[in-house]
């Protein structure tokens, strides 16, 4: 985000000093095209309509773009790329002479902040297993683990590092739960073991409750 804050304010600086009657008309005409444009669309689609609102009216000033501002439009292999260029520059233009831009990429940008937020819990929450079993032994050294006979007839570990969230008093005496029949959910974690000089993965408990 810094980088990019640095990278508009450079641009500002570069381009103040232009103001070529062509770059006006392509700020006019992209503000006009924004002010047309369906926003109840996803968000890839805006976006994409709005790269176009740009590019319809930027073609026919190649030449002059080129010269001043060093965007080639001329070249396929290139045009993602120059047609970043190009955004970069217009935006700049739109933000201070185009207020229906300055909502709609305000729109924008909290819109993949929040589709960000929720892919990123989405993967939190499909890392997060459960299983149930019977608290076999609980053992306490740097941290405490439990030894479980899970349902499916499997022996395994579950490492106590971090809150866990129950109603069971296990702060206060961690054996409340042994013996007992018990849901857990973890998620596995790699971790250094200084013992075997390796990363080893780790059941780690999230919540523990009583089946």
């Amino acid at each position: 985000m810094k980088q990019k804050i640095t990278l508009i304010l450079f641009l500002i600086a570069s381009f103040s000093g232009f103001s070529q009657d062509y770059m006006k008309e392509i700020t006019n005409e992209t503000c006009k095209c924004i002010e047309n444009l369906d926003e109840e669309v996803s968000r890839e689609k805006l976006t994409m309509e709005l790269g176009l609102c740009m590019m319809q009216n930027a073609l026919k000033y190649k030449a002059e773009l080129e010269k001043d501002y060093g965007i080639d439009l001329t070249g396929a292999s290139n045009l993602e790329k120059e047609g970043e260029k190009l955004g970069q520059v217009i935006a700049i233009e739109l933000m201070s002479s185009c207020p229906k831009a300055v909502e709609l990429f305000t729109k924008l940008a909290a819109s993949e902040l929040e589709e960000e937020a929720i892919a990123s819990e989405a993967a939190v929450e499909n890392s997060i297993l459960e299983t149930s079993g019977k608290v076999l032994k609980v053992e306490k050294g740097s941290f405490i683990y439990y030894t479980v006979k899970e349902d499916n007839g499997k022996t395994s570990k579950f490492y106590w590092l971090t809150f866990v969230e129950n109603d069971l008093d296990l702060e206060s005496n961690e054996k409340n739960i042994l013996k007992k029949n018990v849901i857990i959910t973890y998620e596995k974690v790699e971790l250094f073991d200084p013992r075997i000089k390796e990363y080893k993965e780790f059941n780690v408990i999230n919540s523990v409750s009583l089946k």
